[in-house]
């Protein structure tokens, strides 16, 4: 493979925080670039925006040393991983042209050199040492390393997209796909048992030990956060649906869910989002029931970076980075009574619709966004209105199931209606 070097240009950005909560601090990134990793290596903070930006901090985000990285061709990058020093970043571009490339740096991201290409999107990446990884795709696709970073071969397509990977030690590796499957390794590869995991869309998996691992994970139609739990070593899940009150069946509240860092096997976070914005799921019952606790942000929650005991970090869409000093206890809890009291009052009707349905909506003057989605999560319709009810007709929508998502400054309210011709 002929190795190209990709010159960076350094800068250096000094950081502005603001506080929208006693315990988190808002840190100026300076790009609006969704932060889709960050990464705590040899004291060094490394942040990884999803569009051309890679930076890190020595004091902890006082001060962070900007990189401008190379255009990767429309690339979104998906994933940073250090492992010895060295510096490997996972990137894919979807549309017309769909491909996914590995990059690596041996001087701490000031070049880099392509190490892997090939056509179709993936969609995970995880290297367990420099002589071992995989990476999961689209329709079960994935890739395999073994024995040197370069050498990456595709293998048999799996039977559903994989979504998450990661690994225990230098003994386990596991990924897990959207069609209910997990997929586990002992021996860097030479085989793979199958078990089951939630079908949905995985985020990401931190071991607590080589038997118990845990996962979170979420659909679009709702949208539903799940957290899921294995111990025994991955080859079969068990799943409870965060927001959902199991002692009355009842739905409190929808949720996104996209990262997790859990202190022991009781106590942890999920990181993700609900109708108030950005949301720190709490749980000291190894994830049996989660309390969720709002910080204040209008942009979602994508990762966490636990540093220790009293500080972490979190990243978000529109290049939000959060200082979290936990310390501070978390207090700012979302108030399910005023949810429930805005879904009571929103109706959707009739359900089943043929020609037409109406959305009965709260009797106030606030704007309100309306949103129709189909299972895929696809948009079909989309408008604002202060009125107190909308009659949409349905000649243009196929038979099927869909979701009406109905939003304004107090929350966020799904309803799923049928539409039968």
């Amino acid at each position: 493979m002929t190795q190209t070097i990709i010159k960076i240009t350094l800068l250096v950005l000094l950081f502005n925080t603001t506080s929208i909560c006693a315990q988190f601090s808002v840190l100026n990134t300076n790009t609006n670039s969704n932060i889709v990793d960050l990464v705590f290596y040899n004291d060094t903070l490394l942040v990884v925006g999803e569009i051309n930006y890679l930076a890190k901090s020595h004091d902890f985000g006082e001060t962070i040393f900007q990189f401008e990285t190379p255009d990767f061709h429309e690339s979104t990058t998906r994933r940073l991983q250090v492992i010895d020093s060295l510096y490997y970043l996972f990137s894919t571009r979807g549309g017309a042209h769909l491909d996914s490339k590995i990059f690596k740096s041996s001087d701490y991201g000031n070049s880099w050199i392509p190490i892997f290409y090939s056509p179709g999107q993936f969609f995970s990446f995880f290297m367990m040492n420099t002589n071992f990884g995989v990476m999961g795709g689209s329709f079960g696709s994935y890739a395999m390393m073994q024995n040197s970073d370069t050498n990456w071969e595709l293998q048999d397509s799996l039977y559903s997209s994989i979504t998450t990977a990661g690994a225990y030690e230098d003994s386990t590796m596991i990924m897990l796909s959207t069609g209910g499957y997990s997929y586990v390794s002992n021996n860097n590869g030479e085989t793979w048992n199958w078990g089951y995991c939630h079908s949905s869309n995985h985020r990401n998996i931190q071991f607590l030990s080589k038997d118990t691992i845990y996962s979170v994970s979420y659909l679009n139609n709702g949208p539903k956060a799940f957290f899921s739990y294995s111990f025994n070593g991955g080859m079969n899940f068990l799943t409870t649906q965060i927001g959902y009150n199991n002692s009355t069946n009842q739905l409190e509240y929808f949720a996104e869910a996209h990262d997790l860092f859990f202190e022991n096997s009781e106590i942890g976070y999920v990181i993700g989002n609900t109708n108030k914005g950005g949301t720190i799921f709490k749980t000291t019952n190894s994830g049996m029931t989660f309390t969720p606790y709002v910080m204040n942000t209008t942009s979602k929650i994508l990762k966490i970076l636990n540093i220790n005991d009293s500080l972490a970090f979190l990243g978000g869409e529109d290049g939000l980075l959060v200082k979290w000093d936990k310390t501070i206890p978390l207090t700012d809890i979302l108030q399910i009574d005023e949810l429930q009291d805005i879904e009571a009052q929103i109706s959707v009707y009739p359900n089943p619709a043929h020609e037409n349905f109406s959305i009965q909506l709260p009797d106030d003057e606030l704007l309100k966004s309306i949103c129709v989605k189909d299972v895929l999560g696809k948009i079909i319709f989309e408008t604002q209105t202060n009125d107190n009810s909308i009659t949409l007709t349905t000649s243009t929508y196929p038979s099927g199931i869909y979701f009406i998502i109905v939003s304004e400054s107090k929350g966020q309210v799904v309803k799923k209606i049928m539409i039968h011709h």
